[in-house]
């Protein structure tokens, strides 16, 4: 049908306004029939020469939709008036570029009024916290972009910190992994996650990350007078979000923060159940969050505020786990590029299963604590039992070094009893719980699940 459209954009003006209508590269949130709808809408002034403003949306394999609002004319002359127009088309989720053309027919030939080209339909994430979920080249390897950017995965608006460029910036962009405060910039794990979604689920995939490095808890809570306030980091997020049309069709948050809150666990606590409660508010659609456990290094972060970490996804089937633990190339605060990635290895079989519905994998989650109890009753060792563990241990020689009981005990041994760690002790032990902190940095080897995904940091566990 469009080779033998006429392309007559007319000089003069034509009797169509339009109020809301697609960008180019814009990605349309899919409903759970699969579906996305790009729609139009205006103002039009039909007359006896205009009978039919219709939207068109064309496939790259030639496929079709159609939208039409027809006038009927009883004779030669009909009352003009003006009357609002919404014209919308509903295109299935894939790895398809779309092409919309707004007609106008006129006289019997069809005029193209506007036309958007390289439409998707798919899914939406986020991205949230600081420099950890930033993720920018900090070591300029300039490797990100190289390997994971594809037109099949976008991101609207600017992720900076300037509230007038934020403002200013309304198009869709191919997303990026490198350079942040960037129109496009979604971070290198990010952009890792999403290229795994686009090759697993064959959907393209809008990631919109909102992270500010160096950033408490504090910094990141809504303006409940105006929640799209520019000068905060929540209202620029949700503005973004509001503006791409996606506020309501986000499907998780994936939050990496905590280090810039220091020993100030409480604070963090109640800041993280705060603004979670705000997401569930403004972002309506969203079905499940990831948090992910900082480690120790630049901030400091207490094991306290490590540990609530932990324990937030236990009350909450629709909140999950990841860790930091145990990713090389720590230099104390951020990582390599490869590095990254591995934490995009770590929470693509979660996204995959939570949200897409794929098969579980056998240990995909990092260990995390769930009991430990006394092996003998003189106290001279105990085992420790977890989640998310359904194979072995590895445990290296000096992995241990940071677990640690409350009475000072010395921990001679660690061994891995099918699922289970066995703690031999020196002497017998008065303690009534065990933690375990982890390290920063590179030098200590972890114990580490079959899938190499290491211990969560947990503190104040009973022994029983």
């Amino acid at each position: 049908m469009i080779a033998i459209l006429v392309l007559a954009l007319q000089s003069a003006l034509h009797p169509v306004e339009v109020s809301e209508s697609p960008k180019d590269w814009q990605l349309f949130p899919r409903g759970e029939n699969g579906l996305g709808e790009i729609s139009v809408s205006g103002h039009w002034l039909p007359d006896a020469s205009t009978q039919q403003l219709s939207l068109l949306v064309q496939s790259e394999g030639e496929a079709e939709w159609e939208s039409v609002e027809k006038v009927k004319v009883e004779s030669r002359a009909i009352t003009a008036s003006i009357r609002p127009f919404q014209l919308s088309v509903s295109a299935p989720a894939g790895l398809v570029d779309y092409q919309a053309f707004l007609i106008l027919r006129r006289n019997g030939v069809d005029e193209i009024l506007h036309s958007w080209s390289h439409l998707a339909v798919g899914d939406v994430l986020i991205i949230h916290g600081q420099s950890n979920a930033v993720a920018a080249d900090y070591h300029g390897e300039q490797l990100a972009n190289s390997t994971d950017q594809s037109r099949w995965i976008r991101s609207f608006g600017n992720s900076g910190t300037d509230a007038g460029l934020v403002a200013a910036d309304l198009d869709w962009h191919i997303a990026g992994g490198e350079m942040q405060n960037v129109p496009g910039f979604i971070g290198s794990w990010g952009l890792d996650l999403a290229r795994q979604v686009v090759d697993h689920e064959g959907i393209p995939v809008a990631v919109l990350n909102g992270a500010v490095g160096g950033t408490s808890v504090t910094q990141h809570q809504r303006n409940a007078l105006d929640p799209e306030d520019l000068t905060t980091i929540y209202g620029r997020l949700l503005y973004r979000a509001n503006h791409a049309g996606v506020r309501e069709h986000a499907r998780a948050i994936l939050w990496y923060q905590g280090e810039s809150d220091g020993a100030h666990a409480q604070v963090w606590r109640d800041g993280f159940k705060a603004m979670s409660n705000a997401w569930r508010e403004d972002f309506t659609g969203l079905e499940h969050l990831w948090l992910v456990q900082v480690r120790r290094g630049c901030g400091s972060p207490s094991l306290q505020l490590r540990d609530f970490q932990r324990r937030f996804t236990h009350a909450d089937d629709r909140m999950h786990a990841a860790t930091a633990n145990g990713i090389d190339g720590h230099d104390g605060c951020h990582f390599q590029y490869s590095s990254y990635v591995s934490l995009g290895a770590q929470l693509g079989p979660q996204v995959g299963h939570h949200l897409f519905g794929e098969t579980a994998l056998a240990d995909m989650e990092a260990p995390d604590i769930q009991s430990a109890s006394w092996a003998d009753a003189s106290h001279t060792a105990l085992f420790l039992d977890f989640r998310n563990v359904s194979g072995s241990f590895q445990v290296p020689a000096g992995s241990w070094t940071t677990l640690a009981l409350d009475d000072g005990a010395v921990i001679t041994q660690v061994t891995a009893v099918g699922n289970r760690l066995r703690l031999d002790l020196a002497a017998s032990s008065t303690a009534t719980t065990v933690e375990f902190s982890g390290t920063s940095g590179n030098q200590t080897p972890w114990i580490r699940n079959e899938r190499g995904l290491a211990l969560m940091s947990f503190k104040d566990v009973p022994i029983e």
